[in-house]
């Protein structure tokens, strides 16, 4: 599965909407990416039982690297053999969420370009409009392997031409 990053308004939209929903009981997830994997997850699930998967890989740039961590993760929980690669994702739970998909799986390797500012958003304390006295928390999740490539200007440490000619996985 793969997901593409962000181009259309509806999806500028979702990539903001960074209020958290709960996942189950691990934590607190981004609710603009979990929306979008939760509208596609009956037709991912009968597309992989017809295929009769088994071993899933599911990579995404940007926000569809989001969703990509999001949507192994659920995968995961429904008991198919996952591996997560993304490219500049940004970061899609809290750090309840982000302790569980790092110690029971799935594996996600998260390629960042440092000189990106995407892979550090949300930031790490977003303010909660609706609840000021409690604020939206994000942490990083997965195993990151980093790179550096200063492009010059934030779109293009952003591209994935960048990050696809500076893969730091051995």
């Amino acid at each position: 599965l793969i997901y593409r990053g962000t181009s259309k308004l509806q999806e500028w939209i979702q990539d903001f909407t960074y209020n958290q929903v709960p996942y189950k009981d691990w934590g607190l997830v981004h609710k603009g990416f979990w929306d979008i994997y939760i509208n596609n997850r009956d037709k991912i699930l009968d597309a992989l039982k017809t295929m009769k998967a088994k071993k899933v890989i599911v990579s995404g740039h940007s926000l569809g690297g989001g969703v990509a961590i999001l949507t192994g993760v659920d995968l995961h929980q429904s008991r198919y053999h996952v591996e997560i690669y993304t490219f500049a994702s940004p970061r899609v739970g809290n750090s309840a969420y982000c302790n569980k998909v790092n110690s029971i799986g799935p594996k996600v390797y998260r390629i960042v370009n440092t000189v990106d500012i995407v892979p550090t958003l949300p930031f790490g304390a977003v303010p909660n409009f609706k609840n000021y006295n409690n604020p939206w928390f994000y942490s990083d999740c997965g195993e990151i392997h980093d790179f550096t490539n200063n492009m010059k200007s934030i779109i293009n440490n952003h591209l994935m031409a960048n990050y696809s000619t500076n893969i730091p996985l051995k």
